[in-house]
Order: structure tokens, then sequence, then C-alpha cells
């Protein structure tokens, strides 16, 4: 009713960019997976996630969510950068860098994901996923399940997607 009640985009933008950091740290990830469980081989899976999270909200063209989910993202790895005693004049610099790798990965993750090609999706997770030292990611594996979890997002409804009312499909562990 007039909207008084509901919560603002970038509320709802936190709570779901926070819902997915949680989410790409399933241990799943680095155990089964092999994704490094680095500052680099999470970096990789947030991406991962916030790709197919992006994804959905594109479908219902809310580009205002995305935006707003993007921001949450570069502001998190703005914190995270100056927790971790980077100076302020070097920040920027890094920043730069994770969006040129946020971009590439985020382009290479969609065409395959476009085209349905989950053989193509696990080339270019392998090519850009950092994994366990002297250990093979488990690309085949974390492709099918980016494809579980997009088919997955794609039947939440638009009203529980525009409230961030929802989660994400847990990983499966192999075998």
């Amino acid at each position: 009713m007039f909207g008084f009640f509901r919560k603002p985009k970038p509320i709802i933008a936190n709570l779901v960019y926070n819902m997915l950091v949680e989410h790409a740290r399933h241990p799943v990830f680095y155990k089964d997976y092999n994704a490094a469980d680095s500052l680099d081989g999470r970096f990789d899976m947030i991406i991962i996630h916030m790709t197919l999270i992006l994804r959905r909200y594109q479908a219902e063209k809310d580009m205002e969510m995305v935006n707003e989910i993007q921001n949450a993202f570069f502001k998190d790895m703005d914190r995270n950068l100056r927790e971790m005693g980077i100076g302020d004049v070097s920040v920027p610099k890094k920043i730069k860098k994770m969006a040129e790798a946020y971009l590439g990965r985020t382009a290479a993750y969609n065409e395959p994901l476009n085209n349905n090609d989950k053989e193509a999706l696990s080339e270019a997770l392998a090519k850009n996923v950092e994994a366990v030292q002297d250990k093979a990611l488990n690309s085949e594996s974390l492709s099918l399940y980016c494809f579980e979890q997009e088919e997955y997002l794609n039947d939440i409804s638009s009203n529980d997607l525009s409230k961030g009312n929802f989660t994400m499909l847990p990983p499966n562990a192999t075998k």
C-alpha cells in the first residue's frame, strides 16, 4: 500500500549480496570442487554467484537492482582491502584490477550460460577459477552446479526476487 513498508533497493541488494557471499563460502566449493580457499579463490566464487544472480535480475529487467548489487560488491571489496591494510593510494588501483577481472569473468561465463554449453562453461571456469595447489579444479561439477543454480534461480517468483526473499541451491558434494 503506497510503498511505505517496502525496503529500499539498496537494503535488499545488500541482503542479496551478503547471502551470495555466504553461499560462495560453502565448503563443498573448496573441498570437493577444489577451488582454492584463498583470497583469490573466494573472489572467484563470489563472481560466479554474482553472475548467476545478476542474470536473474537482468531477466526481470531490474537494472536498478543489478547496479545496487554491484555497488555492494565493490564497497565490500574496498572495505576488505582496507581491512587487509592496503593503503588509500593503492585501493583504487586494486579495485580497478578487480573490476577488470569481474567483467572478464562475467563475459566468459555468460556466453556459455546463454548457449547452454556446459563444456564451454567448464573450460571458462577451469581457466579463471584458482584451484587448490597441485589439484585441478573440478570444473565439470562446478559447471553443472552453475546450470542447476541458474535453473533454480529462474524458478523464483518475480515478487520474491524483488524482495530478496530467496535462497540459493546448495552445491552437491562430488563422489
